[in-house]
């Protein structure tokens, strides 16, 4: 960083936008989320590939993201935003078994 103020002088409004794109909550993010999995029908099936195909949503960042900013696996973020993802996983499994 010295070496660009060095160069460059004051360079921090860079790095004020990049900061105000990370002032959304956690809260904010899963409900984000939930309202893209209603809009784009996936409630029944809750796949992680299938969301990340569809979704185009600008304001969500991808599933990968979310994932590590929450520090959750998928089945306990569908979880927590009130989504039954074991009974759907495990409907699936049969419905491959059959």
């Amino acid at each position: 960083m010295s070496t660009l103020k060095k160069r460059f002088g004051d360079v921090w409004f860079l790095f004020k936008n990049m900061d105000d794109k990370k002032q959304i909550s956690d809260f904010q993010l899963l409900e984000e989320l939930k309202n893209e999995i209603y809009y784009l029908g996936l409630k029944e099936s809750l796949s992680m590939t299938e969301f990340r195909k569809q979704s185009k949503n600008p304001n969500l960042p991808s599933p990968i993201t979310i994932l590590r900013r929450t520090n959750k696996n998928w089945e306990e973020l569908m979880t927590e935003i009130g989504f039954d993802y074991r009974k759907i996983k495990v409907g699936k499994l049969i419905k491959n078994l059959n």
